[in-house]
């Protein structure tokens, strides 16, 4: 959110009939909550650039001698 939305909201607050307090509050949940976000964002990227072996149960494994009988 830019400086212009973040006055306009403070402004719609005030006329919602919200306390200072109240707003300061409400405006360091939400840089709280856009920070999580961004690190959530930047774990995400990282499995997604990471190559990952894909997940195999020991039953799915074959012995070396069981492939080249078949």
């Amino acid at each position: 959110m830019n400086h212009i939305d973040d006055k306009e909201a403070i402004e719609l607050l005030r006329k919602a009939g919200c306390t200072a307090l109240e707003i300061e509050r409400l405006r360091r949940l939400r840089r709280e909550y856009a920070e999580k976000e961004k690190e959530m964002r930047m774990i995400q990227e990282s499995f997604l650039v990471q190559p990952h072996a894909p997940f195999r149960l020991d039953s799915d494994r074959v012995d070396a001698s069981e492939k080249s009988n078949k």
